[in-house]
């Protein structure tokens, strides 16, 4: 989690700028080293008889560290704030959810 909360402190502060890579990867290069980029993607997993799939799990490579996080756990929930910050919002206004209630009146 440490490593996690280092990722999302460097990306606030914009010393990690974040791009769309192949395979649904997002990307971010640090350092001059040969193997210097950091990656994570969301990984969907279809139950049956569900139709369509899901987002239950957040995927991390980097140097010394490849890593699974689910929903639910502490990782998922860092990782998934790494890419709410990295598209340019804030994880803690819960904005889709507040445009949500306000679409409906609540």
């Amino acid at each position: 989690m440490a490593i996690l909360e280092r990722i999302l402190t460097a990306t606030r502060a914009g010393k990690l700028t974040w791009v769309d890579d192949v395979n649904d990867w997002r990307k971010t290069e640090v350092g001059d080293d040969d193997c210097n980029s950091i990656s994570y993607r969301f990984r969907y997993i279809e139950a049956p008889p569900q139709v369509g799939a899901d987002p239950y799990m957040l995927e991390l490579m980097m140097p010394g560290l490849n890593a699974g996080f689910f929903i639910g756990t502490e990782g998922y929930a860092l990782l998934f704030d790494i890419h709410v910050v990295s598209k340019g919002g804030d994880p803690s206004d819960a904005q889709f959810a507040k445009d949500f209630l306000d679409r409906n009146d609540l």
